[in-house]
């Protein structure tokens, strides 16, 4: 009984793991997104279109 015990606390630390990656993949994204649009808004200017 120890054994299912411990998998499954294994597995509510790789559950918890997980949701960590994915806060910090969603921080990334959204990061990733701004500086798409810091790079275009660039784009823009450099070609000028100051709209």
């Amino acid at each position: 009984m120890d054994n299912y015990s411990n998998v499954g606390d294994l597995v509510d630390e790789v559950e918890n793991g997980l949701s960590k990656v994915e806060q910090k993949l969603e921080e990334i994204t959204e990061e990733l997104q701004q500086l798409g649009s810091h790079i275009d808004r660039l784009n823009d200017l450099l070609r000028g279109n100051n709209s």
